[in-house]
């Protein structure tokens, strides 16, 4: 999307941390950044959440081959 992570922390008004251990995998969108996400990106209030669910069921899956 040509957006930095810093970019966006500034735009959510949150921290670069919280930004980086969500692209990292340590740390779930919790409702009120998916809300902010779905702001930025005009997306509807779940859809970061419901993406973030599937990723995680990936990688879970992915981890049983």
């Amino acid at each position: 999307m040509g957006m930095s992570s810093h970019e966006l922390a500034n735009l959510m008004k949150i921290t670069d941390k919280i930004i980086e251990d969500i692209l990292m995998d340590f740390k779930k969108i919790n409702k009120h950044e998916g809300l902010l996400l779905a702001k930025i990106f005009q997306t509807d209030n779940d859809f970061w959440r419901r993406l973030q669910r599937t990723h995680f069921e990936w990688l879970k899956d992915s981890n049983k081959k």
